[in-house]
């Protein structure tokens, strides 16, 4: 959970499944603002780093929620984001 003080206007980053993940490895990225789903984001093991942009405008707090899509306990997942970037 980040506080922001709704400072903030926009949440720019790039996201994606890093490469010493398992096979098969599927997430989703979900980022919340005052408990609110502001954007969520399904990446796979060997996609290209994706770019999102969020309007965060009057947030106060900033959640990031990562998950893992593949059933299998064996399964490991490193999701990450990455170069992020807030702007008044």
């Amino acid at each position: 959970m980040y506080k922001l003080h709704g400072k903030y206007t926009k949440f720019q980053f790039k996201y994606g499944v890093l490469d010493s993940s398992l096979k098969g490895a599927r997430g989703t990225i979900r980022i919340f603002g005052d408990n609110e789903l502001l954007g969520e984001y399904t990446c796979e093991l060997y996609d290209d780093a994706k770019s999102a942009t969020l309007n965060i405008a009057g947030v106060n707090y900033l959640a990031i929620e990562f998950q893992s899509l593949v059933n299998n306990d064996s399964s490991k997942i490193y999701l990450a984001i990455c170069d992020p970037l807030l702007i008044p």
